[in-house]
């Protein structure tokens, strides 16, 4: 179980978010918003720090680099785990659909092939929570909703991480033997449009560092003397209160920085 009570995030003597407080449950898909520079990405480097374990975390912006096949990338991704079976690696490519391009040059591979790469990256790390910083930052839209879309059916499948279901060892003060709780996974995004629905919850950091969680309406919570179209574009708040979000660009989220 995954959790944090009630911390402050922050370098130095800044603090980003405030009265950080949650439990994350086995098979959730959270999503986590907050404007440019709000402490997104610290707050998933604590959760692995805290969670070493546990948790795996894939960062932004990951090179694409000439001369690495897919299994190659992945192959490194375990470079501390040195006795790591090529087992792992093809039922990591087989998750993500991506058996087919397991000699590819991964320099050859489209972004939204190379994002769920990353993904499996993290994937063959057997971890029970996966942490993702923006998966699908520079993604065209069709893209955006295939790797998204990606993520909820890794938290829906019945066996939970399709790799831990290969691993009979419990994670430590877990209680459990052989079969595996279903994969959590938190992914940090601007891209609140093709996101917010797929999520199951939601983690919103305000522009005044607060913490809020719930369903799609803490973003208006969090952003509560903004109008609505200066921060998500197009937005329709039907009569139960559910936010529809229409058209929600990502550059739009600077202007809720004081």
């Amino acid at each position: 179980m995954i959790s944090l009570p009630g911390i402050s995030i922050g370098y130095g003597s800044r603090t980003l978010v405030k009265d950080v407080s949650f439990t994350l449950a086995p098979g959730e898909l959270v999503l986590l918003c907050g404007p440019n520079g709000s402490g997104k990405t610290s707050l998933l480097r604590e959760i692995a720090r805290r969670y070493p374990v546990e948790c795996a975390m894939v960062p932004t912006r990951i090179p694409k680099l000439k001369g690495f096949t897919a299994r190659d990338f992945l192959r490194n991704s375990l470079f501390d785990r040195p006795h790591s079976s090529l087992e792992v690696i093809d039922q990591a490519l087989e998750a993500l659909g991506l058996e087919a391009f397991a000699t590819r040059d991964i320099s050859t591979l489209s972004d939204g092939e190379f994002q769920k790469l990353c993904i499996a990256s993290g994937l063959v790390r057997r971890p029970s929570c996966l942490l993702l910083d923006e998966p699908t930052a520079f993604l065209d839209a069709e893209n955006r909703v295939l790797v998204v879309d990606c993520l909820r059916s890794l938290t829906r499948d019945s066996l939970g991480n399709p790799l831990a279901a290969h691993d009979q060892t419990a994670l430590p003060g877990s209680g459990q033997t052989g079969r595996p709780s279903p994969l959590t996974i938190l992914f940090s995004s601007h891209d609140l449009h093709e996101s917010a629905p797929r999520a199951s919850r939601i983690f919103a950091i305000g522009p005044d560092g607060t913490f809020h969680t719930g369903g799609v309406e803490v973003i208006r919570e969090a952003f509560p003397n903004l109008p609505s179209t200066s921060i998500f574009g197009e937005v329709v708040i039907s009569e139960g209160e559910r936010l529809q979000n229409k058209a929600m660009d990502a550059h739009l989220w600077r202007s809720s920085r004081p």
